[in-house]
C-alpha cells in the first residue's frame, strides 16, 4: 500500500458518481451485526424470548432478565430494518418498563441498570427520525453515568451499586459511556449531514482519552471537510489521520483518501489507492464466519473501484466479497453486490438477485412502489415480544 504523499489539490469538477463523496457512514471497524433474513431472525427471536421470560419469572435470575432484553434489543432492530420505527420504540419503551416492574417485584432495584442499552437504543431512532438535538442527550445521559454514584438515565434513577450487576468493571463502564457518547453521536450527526458540528464536536476531549475513539473522530472529520468542500483540509486530515492508524483502520484511512482525491477532480491519483487496497483485501484469507464491519469495507473499495471503471481484479474482489457476504448471511451487502455485478454485466447474478428483491424485508434493499413482502413472521415477533414484556 504506498505511503507517498500527495501534494493538496485545488477542487475540481469530480466524475459523476452513483453516491456522494466522501460517504457518510463510519468505516472504522466496530461491532457489526449481520443483517440476516428478517423472516428467520425473527422466528429464532421468538422461540427464544418465551423461555427467558419464564426463567426470570422463576426468581431473581440476572442472566435470564438480560437475555429478555437482548431479545427486545434485537427485535427493536429487526422492526428498524422493516422501517417499523413505532413499533421498536414500542418494544424500548416496554423493555425499561418490564426493567422496572422486575426490580420491584424481586426487590432488586439494580436491575434497572439493564435500561441503558434500551434508551441508547431509542436515542438512535431519534436520530432517524430527524430529532438529533435529543438523540445526543441520550447518548450524554449515558457517557454521565459513574460506577459508585446514582446516575440519572431517562425516568429512572440507578444507584451506584447497581452498574455490578452488570458484570462490567468501572474500567468498562467509563469505555462503555465513552464510546456511546462519541460513536453514536457522530454516526448521528453524518446521518444528519451536519458536518459544521463534528467539526466542533463538544466531546473532542472524551475522544482523545482513546486511540481507538480517536481514530472514528478522525474519520468522522475527514468526511465532514470533504462534504463541506473543504478538499485541502480533508487531505491534510487524513494524511495524518492515516500515518496514525493500524491495520483496517490504516485501510479506511487509505480509502478516505482515495475519494476525496476523486471528489477533487483527480480519479488518476485515486486508482494506485484503491488497487493496492484490492490487493491487500485479496490476500486476505476470510473464514467462514466472517466479519462483517470488514467486509463493509471491503465493499466500499470495491464500489468507488467500479464507480471509476471496473477493472478485472474489482470484479473478481466483487465475486469473492459476494461469496463471503452469503456465507455471514448478510441480506443486505449480498443484495448490494448483486447489484453490482449485474449492472456490470453479471447476468448469472440477475435471478438471485430478483428472488432476494420479491423477498427481502429491508426497507433500504426494497425496490421502490413493489408490494411488501410476506413479514407475517415479523408482526408475530412484535407480539410475543410485547407478550413477553407484559
Amino acid at each position: 500500500m504506498s505511503n507517498a504523499v500527495l501534494s493538496p489539490v485545488a477542487p475540481a469538477t469530480p466524475p459523476v458518481l452513483p453516491h456522494p463523496l466522501p460517504g457518510e457512514r463510519l468505516l472504522t471497524p466496530a461491532d457489526q451485526v449481520a443483517r440476516r433474513p428478517l423472516v428467520s431472525w425473527a422466528e429464532e427471536l421468538g422461540e427464544r424470548v418465551g423461555g427467558a421470560r419464564a426463567q426470570a419469572d422463576a426468581g431473581f435470575d440476572v442472566a435470564a432478565c438480560g437475555e429478555v432484553i437482548r431479545c427486545g434489543n434485537n427485535a427493536g432492530l429487526i422492526h428498524t430494518h422493516c422501517g417499523r420505527l413505532s413499533e421498536a420504540e414500542a418494544i424500548c419503551e416496554a423493555q425499561m418498563e418490564w426493567l422496572r416492574r422486575q426490580a420491584a417485584r424481586t426487590g432488586h432495584p439494580e436491575l434497572v441498570a439493564l435500561v441503558v442499552q434500551p434508551w441508547i437504543n431509542v436515542g438512535r431512532l431519534r436520530g432517524m427520525t430527524g430529532s438529533p438535538a435529543v438523540a445526543l442527550a441520550h447518548f450524554r445521559q449515558v457517557h454521565a453515568c459513574t460506577p459508585h454514584a446514582a446516575s440519572t438515565v431517562g425516568a429512572d434513577t440507578i444507584a451506584g451499586g447497581a452498574w455490578a450487576l452488570t458484570g462490567s468493571s468501572d474500567e468498562e463502564l467509563d469505555r462503555f459511556g465513552r464510546t456511546v457518547l462519541v460513536v453514536d453521536s457522530l454516526r448521528v450527526l453524518l446521518a444528519a449531514r451536519r458536518f459544521a458540528e463534528i467539526l466542533d464536536f463538544e466531546f473532542r476531549g472524551v475522544a482523545g482519552t482513546g486511540r481507538r475513539l480517536a481514530l472514528f473522530l478522525a474519520e468522522a472529520e475527514c468526511v465532514a471537510l470533504g462534504r463541506l468542500g473543504r478538499v485541502d483540509e480533508a487531505l491534510a486530515r487524513v494524511q495524518a489521520y492515516r500515518g496514525d492508524a493500524r491495520a483496517w483502520d490504516r485501510v479506511v484511512a487509505h480509502l478516505r483518501w482515495a475519494e476525496l482525491l476523486v471528489m477533487a477532480g483527480e480519479p488518476d491519483g485515486a486508482r494506485p489507492v484503491l488497487d493496492a487496497l484490492m490487493q491487500l483485501s485479496r490476500r486476505v484469507t476470510l473464514p467462514r464466519e466472517p466479519d462483517v464491519a470488514i467486509l463493509l469495507i471491503i465493499h466500499q473499495i470495491v464500489k468507488l473501484s467500479f464507480a471509476l471503471g471496473p477493472s478485472p481484479e474489482a470484479l473478481t474482489l466483487a465475486e469473492e466479497l459476494l461469496a463471503a457476504a452469503r456465507r455471514a448471511e448478510d441480506e443486505v451487502l449480498t443484495i448490494d453486490l448483486l447489484r453490482l455485478l449485474s449492472q456490470h454485466g453479471g447476468a448469472k447474478h440477475r435471478a438471485e438477485l430478483d428472488r432476494l428483491l420479491d423477498t427481502t424485508g429491508y426497507i433500504r434493499s426494497r425496490r421502490r412502489g413493489d408490494p411488501a413482502p410476506d413479514l407475517r413472521a415479523v408482526g408475530r415477533l412484535f407480539e410475543r415480544i410485547m407478550a413477553a414484556l407484559s
